[in-house]
């Protein structure tokens, strides 16, 4: 018989024996998973790398992108409203713009019986600026279908020796273009599958503006906000002392607000409106101040400008000068979404 002592010799013979065996398996094990772990560590790193890629690559087609959404809703508004509106009649069209030819001396006279203020808001001389080139409005709009009173009035301001309302032209069409009802249809078919448009053109073109020439311009149009806000502090006086003039000169300023709008469409492409903002709110707190006066102001129904802006952004206030009775006078283009 085997004695204990023999017995335990043989029990720690063989944990011996175990402890090897499992050494021998953990470094086998170790062997075998760090290829693994390093090759888990290279995908993990090439995924984060492929991921700040991708998200870059997104921020550098953010703002084409919104620019193109903004094509696109406006387009799908035009094609929702298309059944319900129809295009004016030639009739209308040439009614209007003799209503607008009638009233020009009028509202000559006006402007140069106005209060200081207005005048110099009017005729400001434009301070030195570097040359910069503006498109022709045949560049921006393409081949698109327009109302007819746009690329008139865009090409007006497009040819004037003033630089800011040559910028207020190519904003004009970034914010007012809208396709007719007609050509809705088609007009949005073409951007849902990548084409061009006139807002778009602008962005582009905004884009190429020097640093030093959009800042000059955000200068300019600020201290022009600058006379607005005092021309609209004394419109009171206008009502008070020639309340006859009051209909014509209200109009004028809300055609500068708009123009102003316009160029605040191009420099926010450029990067340089944070200034000219400010402006415009303390611009609009004016007007709001004035509301009693405004709230006077005989409306101007054949105003296209102020009709367009009345449908498509219908919280300006300068837009509400197209009204008749509480109601627009004209066919809605599709609202903006500026």
């Amino acid at each position: 018989m085997l004695t204990d002592d023999v017995l335990e010799m043989l029990d720690r013979s063989g944990d011996a024996e175990a402890e090897a065996v499992e050494s021998q398996d953990a470094n086998w094990l170790l062997s075998y998973t760090r290829p693994l772990v390093a090759e888990v560590r290279r995908l993990r790193a090439e995924c984060a790398r492929l991921t700040a890629k991708h998200q870059q690559a997104l921020l550098d087609l953010g703002h084409e992108q919104d620019a193109r959404a903004h094509d696109i809703e406006t387009a799908a508004n035009a094609l929702m409203s298309a059944h319900k509106d129809q295009l004016r009649a030639e009739a209308e069209r040439d009614a209007a713009l003799a209503a607008l030819r009638n009233a020009a001396p009028a509202f000559i006279a006006a402007a140069r019986e106005a209060p200081a203020s207005v005048r110099a808001f009017r005729d400001a001389e434009v301070p030195p600026l570097p040359a910069f080139g503006v498109p022709t409005v045949e560049a921006l709009l393409g081949d698109e279908a327009v109302e007819p009173w746009l690329a008139p009035a865009a090409r007006a301001r497009l040819a004037s020796p003033s630089a800011i309302d040559r910028v207020a032209g190519a904003g004009l069409v970034r914010r007012l273009w809208a396709p007719p009802a007609g050509a809705a249809a088609d007009v949005f078919a073409r951007l849902v599958d990548g084409g061009a448009s006139p807002a778009l053109r602008v962005d582009a073109w905004a884009r190429t503006l020097a640093g030093e020439v959009a800042a000059e311009l955000e200068a300019m149009a600020t201290r022009a906000a600058g006379d607005l806000e005092d021309a609209l502090e004394q419109l009171g006086a206008v009502h008070a002392e020639a309340p006859a003039q009051l209909g014509e000169v209200v109009r004028a300023l809300a055609h500068r607000r708009d123009d102003l709008e316009s160029v605040r469409a191009v420099l926010r492409a450029a990067g340089h409106d944070a200034i000219l903002a400010s402006a415009l709110a303390a611009v609009d707190r004016a007007a709001e101040h004035a509301t009693t006066t405004l709230a006077a102001a005989p409306r101007h129904p054949g105003d296209d400008l102020l009709a367009a802006v009345s449908w498509a952004a219908p919280d300006a206030w300068w837009g509400q000068f197209a009204a008749e009775h509480g109601r627009a006078a004209r066919r809605p283009p599709p609202k903006e979404t500026d």
